[in-house]
């Protein structure tokens, strides 16, 4: 478990880096995840973004100082799936972000939730 802590405490550095640019830096949500329909994205869409990245952040840091508490696990479990559910109908439906513009996500949330899955399967 301590290899998953290290990995969710990356992954929440991530977050957090993202979270602060969707309060602070508008234009590179814009171009770097949202690229696709630059119209539909307005100030508060990224403030809203901004939030769901703070609180997916505050689950990965309670889960990796806290791995063996079960429901904190598959909360953070499931926010890797809505996040990687998120950038598939952005990117694949809706087409607000591009494939490029979505790579990093798939990576992010494809990783956590295929070792956090297999962790929770072999609990």
């Amino acid at each position: 478990m301590q290899k998953i802590s290290i990995w969710l405490l990356v992954v929440a550095s991530l977050r957090l880096l993202g979270a602060s640019q969707a309060f602070f830096n508008q234009s590179r949500i814009k171009s770097n995840v949202y690229s696709g329909d630059q119209k539909s994205i307005n100030p508060l869409f990224c403030r809203l973004f901004g939030s769901w990245t703070m609180m997916s952040f505050t689950l990965c840091i309670a889960t990796a100082f806290n791995p063996f508490n079960k429901a904190l696990y598959a909360c953070t479990f499931v926010s890797f799936l809505i996040a990687g559910g998120h950038f598939i109908t952005e990117c694949f439906i809706y087409k607000t972000s591009t494939f490029k513009n979505a790579i990093s996500p798939f990576i992010v949330a494809g990783t956590s939730m295929i070792w956090m899955g297999y962790e929770l399967l072999n609990w």
